[in-house]
């Protein structure tokens, strides 16, 4: 059903106010349109002639063309030699925008790239490996755009790190695409539930980016604002006092986020932390120079990881990528280091382990 979804979307967008297409060669929706709300389906961008419909989907970089008519409102579609099926019916239609029902009751969303578009500079930018502010429905947030694939090489989305900041913070891995469609570039981020934002791209002067930013369908316009890298000689300074010693827990703080980790009956619980080992201060880190991250408990290999800095010097990453596994830095000084992470912690409760920020006190 999501497929014949998918395909009402597009057909959905052509049609106009004519009763049928062999009647009139032309729609009056001619011209290239952007799905700005639909499940499954933000982001998609549809450039419409009066015969066919071009569909580029967000995740993939091919274009599928089908052939389509119009009887009444509702709108048909050539899945295959001339068998066409009905796919949804236009619900509202202005010069400016679209929503489109299908009889599964789901409603899209559409708007002309025309107008969105108008004005707009040409911005030529890699977002790759960097790290932003931005704040989306009054909340702030810091988004590290990584370079990994995220699906493999079927598709060309990567992954990023979404911080939630504020007084309830989280972590998510999301995922990222950005897309140049007739020399405008449009910027894709994902949700926690992977369902895609769209961000068309303005302006962008002095590492600080214009968006119109489309959330579930509502417009806001916001601006991204690069967090600077810290110089080589810095990150070599911070990397030589990580590696300078073993760090050993002095103090902690946690903080629940209200989330829980359901474990299984045969799910072996020595795998998670254990709140009693944060009370005995039986925790430490050893950063290698080699690249390796010994996390130690009672003085044995807990967990032994890659490890690296991020290029602003705020985060160390697992491995080479933003992920949820990462450690802020919040405090660097003579003989101490105060870092902040997620983890589920084993609380001695027979089923659940809640997932925690915890403040650890180093020395």
């Amino acid at each position: 059903m999501k497929i014949i979804i998918n395909y009402l979307i597009v057909l959905l967008l052509i049609s106009s106010s004519c009763q049928s297409q062999n009647e009139n060669n032309e729609t009056g929706l001619e011209g290239k349109w952007i799905a700005i709300k639909g499940l499954f389906m933000d982001g998609v961008i549809l450039d419409i002639t009066p015969s066919s419909i071009n569909l580029v989907k967000a995740l993939e970089e091919k274009t599928t063309n089908y052939k389509y008519k119009i009887d009444q409102d509702y709108i048909e579609i050539d899945t295959s030699s001339g068998n066409y099926v009905t796919l949804g019916k236009i619900v509202d239609l202005s010069t400016d925008r679209f929503k489109l029902a299908s009889e599964d009751s789901d409603t899209f969303e559409f708007l002309r790239l025309k107008n969105l578009n108008d004005n707009i500079e040409t911005v030529n930018f890699n977002f790759k490996n960097t790290c932003w502010k931005i704040q989306l429905q009054d909340v702030k947030y810091r988004i590290d755009f990584g370079d990994q694939l995220f699906f493999g090489e079927k598709s060309k989305a990567r992954k990023a790190l979404l911080h939630k900041l504020g007084d309830h913070p989280s972590r998510e891995n999301v995922y990222w695409i950005l897309k140049e469609f007739k020399n405008k570039q449009i910027l894709y981020i994902s949700d926690a539930s992977y369902n895609l934002n769209v961000y068309i791209i303005k302006s962008e002067h002095n590492d600080r980016i214009h968006v119109k930013s489309y959330t579930s369908g509502i417009l806001n316009e916001e601006y991204l604002e690069r967090i600077p890298n810290k110089s080589n000689d810095k990150k070599r300074e911070i990397i030589s006092y990580l590696t300078s010693k073993k760090w050993t827990l002095s103090d902690f703080d946690t903080i629940q986020t209200g989330e829980s980790q359901f474990l299984f009956e045969s799910q072996n619980r020595d795998s998670l932390l254990n709140i009693d080992d944060l009370k005995t201060r039986n925790i430490s880190y050893e950063f290698k120079e080699d690249g390796k991250l010994n996390y130690k408990l009672n003085d044995s290999i807990f967990i032994t990881s890659d490890w690296s800095l991020s290029n602003d010097g705020n985060f160390i990453w697992s491995g080479s990528n933003p992920t949820t596994q990462c450690i802020e830095i919040e405090k660097i000084s003579k003989g101490e280091l105060i870092i902040n992470k997620f983890e589920s912690i084993y609380l001695g409760e027979e089923y659940s382990a809640p997932v925690c920020m915890i403040k650890l006190k180093l020395k």
